[in-house]
């Protein structure tokens, strides 16, 4: 037994980066959760900016056959200066359920957010009918400022899912930060929760009356053009909790860089307190018994399969493991016999790195918000003789079941956050605003 020796990362820092946060939001729906900000503490500047906000933004509106309902400030990027929102009404009465929001980092950064088939909150009352006929009642000047969180959230009750969203500015452009939906049939319950922040999810299932405990978080692994920090990746202890007293016994984080259009890099950071190498020429038994990653992903061209059960689907396992020479290894552990050549790897200081053909994980050309069923898992061999102690993973792995892997995303230009239009059930839009732009584009 070698202690801390050919360790996968040595003093590995597991704290992570989170900017913003998900929980602080006040919804743009005129509800209880918004609060009229306070003027005290609004600097001179910052209303000097609100009035010209006014200023561009009333005759825009009146040009597009838009009414502005709501007004707010919120910090949406986290950089302690509130940007300006406003929330404009159609008009046109077959767009009385569609909601429009004007978004002002500044004058020149202006964007435009439209949503369908919202919960008909833009449908007047009887009381504003009667209040637009006041002279000064769409005055903006006189409207109230009311202060937001740190994101805008829009939800969808007319499909059949319970759908929510949370939008905010991220890397300069509204970002999905987080979604979340239920829905049922005569049979099933079905959840989902999207967290871009934290880079976790969770969906879930159940006979109706039957409520089971929610199956816990995995992760959200973006493919970024370049690397940047970000939070802990989610662990999870599959197998072997007992013999698992925390990070510093066996724990990993993983990342995933698109340096070349046809391949994904995968870098995992791995922290072992004992190492326990691959003997050189170790048939598969040998292998598995030692220290070793597991990658499990499901191939994206298999669209036909049951997610739910072992090995239905066409599920990939790759084998890497230290070899007691200092080498890698890798090797197909399901199917063995994968006629697909095994992919590069290269150990670097702290990590190991796989390099895989975008073939080889069922893809074509990638598309925005191309998702992939993928997990990495760290088995861990601490006991002698050698042989499977723990098993810590970044989703609730389980053996050949793609729908208990984490999620390998491909966002647009590479991003770690979604566009908001790559929502599932909330049909959003995002348009920037240029100059003089009309709000009504082409």
């Amino acid at each position: 037994m070698r202690r801390g020796t050919r360790r996968w990362c040595q003093g590995l820092v597991l704290g992570g980066l989170l900017v913003g946060s998900p929980g602080l939001t006040a919804a743009p729906d005129g509800g209880t959760s918004a609060r009229a900000a306070s003027p005290s503490r609004t600097s001179g500047a910052e209303r000097a900016a609100e009035r010209q906000f006014l200023a561009w933004l009333e005759p825009r509106a009146a040009e597009a056959r838009l009414e502005v309902r709501t007004l707010w400030r919120g910090d949406l990027d986290g950089d302690r200066v509130p940007e300006r929102v406003a929330l404009l009404c159609s008009k046109v009465e077959d767009e009385a359920l569609s909601f429009w929001y004007v978004i002002e980092k500044s004058p020149s950064v202006r964007w435009l957010l439209t949503q369908e088939r919202n919960s008909g909150r833009c449908v007047r009352s009887e009381e504003e009918e009667q209040g637009a006929d006041r002279p000064d009642a769409g005055a903006l000047t006189s409207m109230p400022w009311l202060a937001l969180g740190s994101t805008i959230e829009l939800q969808d009750g007319y499909s059949r899912w319970d759908a929510r969203v949370r939008v905010a500015l991220r890397d300069g452009r509204p970002s999905l930060v987080a979604a979340a939906g239920s829905s049922h049939d005569m049979v099933k319950a079905y959840g989902y929760e999207q967290d871009w922040e934290r880079l976790r999810f969770e969906a879930w299932q159940h006979e109706i009356g039957e409520e089971q405990p929610r199956p816990g978080a995995s992760a959200l692994i973006p493919v970024l053009v370049r690397a940047q920090p970000l939070p802990p990746t989610v662990n999870r202890v599959t197998f072997g909790k007992e013999h698992w007293s925390g990070e510093a016994d066996a724990s990993l984080r993983v990342s995933a860089l698109r340096e070349r259009p046809d391949s994904v890099r995968v870098r995992v950071e791995v922290r072992d307190d004992v190492a326990r190498p691959v003997p050189v020429g170790a048939d598969t038994a040998r292998f598995l018994a030692a220290d070793h990653l597991e990658l499990w992903w499901r191939m994206a061209d298999d669209v036909s399969c049951d997610t739910s059960k072992k090995a239905d689907c066409a599920v990939r396992q790759l084998g890497l493991a230290l070899r007691e020479d200092g080498g890698v290894e890798a090797r197909w552990l399901f199917p063995e016999k994968t006629p697909a050549a095994l992919p590069e790897v290269e150990l670097h200081e702290g990590r190991v790195e796989v390099v895989l053909p975008v073939g080889l994980l069922g893809l074509g050309t990638v598309v925005s918000s191309q998702r992939v069923a993928f997990t990495v898992a760290f088995s861990d061999s601490d006991a002698s003789p050698y042989g499977q102690q723990t098993l810590v993973a970044t989703s609730p792995l389980r053996w050949g079941v793609p729908a208990t892997f984490g999620m390998l995303v491909f966002n647009v230009d590479g991003r770690r956050y979604p566009t908001p239009d790559s929502a599932d059930d909330v049909a959003v839009e995002a348009r920037r605003l240029e100059g003089d732009a009309p709000l009504r584009g082409e």
